[in-house]
């Protein structure tokens, strides 16, 4: 039930080598994703993206040992996801760029196999090879780390029905005794692989305050046209009587090729109205979003002072839809999810109204994924 944590952390890992090697906690991120559930009942992306992006994590696993039943949940955090984006299955390009700048890509892929030692008729013990063609959903995460395009097609078993050479080098989470030191082939032409899934961390973070409300749930999505917006406002009270400066926004959405702009209100007069206060910028800040996922954007520096309300709004400036990421309460197969969303916390403004709406008076409440991260001032 943690071969997801294990797959999520190594990205992660990865995209810091070769200049700096960790060993992060996959017991804290299955404990300490905000989550209820038990181990074994699993857990996927979105599950690990919601742990990353909301700073619970990762630690290090010396901070909190897996397997030894105890949880630490005042382990330090020692780096900054800064952004996951979620790749297409059949992109076979844009996962080896991926790889190829970032590190380690989490794939989830179908195996007949739950451990170790097990045989199955789609692994070839001998070539560490593994093909699945067929139409059976994913029930296990790996991290793609590499590919050979001339791995030969003859290594497959016949059973995998595999008619073209290349083949992606997988790492998986059964222990350096499966597979070669841990390692295996996976065909390009596996029917099963999908969610993949790249993230980087930052290697010197400049700010260390996240302001946000959507600390779990998976990534739904709400659809946002032309013009259309989002927007959170927040109470300044990380400075502890300070003021804090705003330099980074992250936005998560599940389309790709979005255009968003980003206006910064500081000192609102209504709690109710996210454009109530003082716009930061003469023009809103202009960005774009290539990939699905979550990405964190450096805008131009804000100072809020200490318990002032503030606000982050996000415009679609494009001419397409965008699927953009909320928190809304939702039933998973391997737990359920019971949002908190409270009056004052999240906005979206429809044109055809030309007003704001709080969004926890829906039938379904929910929340804009948008987080703000600042630094204190001396």
């Amino acid at each position: 039930g943690t071969c997801w944590a294990f797959a999520s952390l190594t990205a992660v890992e990865t995209s810091l080598m070769p200049e700096e090697k960790y060993d992060f906690s996959e017991d804290n991120m299955v404990w300490n994703s905000g989550y209820f559930g038990a181990q074994y009942d699993g857990g996927d992306y979105t599950r690990a993206i919601s742990y990353l992006a909301s700073w619970r994590g990762p630690v290090l696993e010396e901070d909190d040992v897996y397997g030894d039943g105890i949880n630490n949940p005042d382990a330090g955090v020692v780096k900054h996801v800064q952004e996951a984006q979620i790749i297409e299955s059949k992109n076979l390009e844009a996962v080896k760029k991926a790889v190829f700048l970032y590190g380690g890509v989490e794939s989830s892929l179908y195996t007949s196999m739950s451990y170790a030692g097990e045989r199955s008729m789609y692994y070839n013990d001998k070539n560490y090879s593994y093909c699945y063609i067929g139409t059976k959903k994913p029930n296990h995460d790996v991290v793609i780390i590499g590919w050979d395009d001339n791995y030969s097609a003859k290594n497959f078993n016949a059973s995998s029905n595999v008619k073209n050479n290349g083949a992606w080098i997988v790492k998986n989470s059964w222990g350096a005794n499966w597979g070669k030191d841990g390692y295996f082939y996976m065909s390009y032409e596996d029917g099963s692989l999908c969610e993949l899934v790249s993230a980087t961390a930052s290697r010197n973070p400049e700010y260390s305050n996240n302001y946000f409300y959507d600390g779990s749930s998976g990534l739904t999505s709400m659809k946002l046209y032309e013009g259309e917006k989002v927007a959170n406002i927040y109470k300044a009270t990380a400075g502890n009587g300070k003021a804090e400066q705003l330099g980074e926004v992250t936005l998560a959405a599940m389309s790709g090729n979005n255009s968003y702009t980003i206006q910064v209100y500081t000192d609102l007069q209504d709690s109710g109205d996210p454009t109530s206060g003082t716009p930061a910028y003469a023009t809103p800040f202009s960005c774009t979003q290539s990939m699905a996922g979550v990405m964190t954007v450096q805008i131009p520096k804000v100072v809020i002072r200490q318990n002032s309300l503030y606000s982050i709004v996000v415009t679609n400036a494009g001419n397409s839809i965008v699927q953009y990421c909320v928190e809304a309460s939702a039933n998973y197969g391997w737990c359920k999810f019971e949002a908190s969303v409270l009056k004052g916390q999240g906005f979206i403004y429809y044109t055809d109204d030309n007003s704001w709406d709080d969004t926890s008076i829906y039938s379904r409440p929910l929340t804009p994924r948008i987080k703000a991260h600042t630094r204190t001032l001396n």
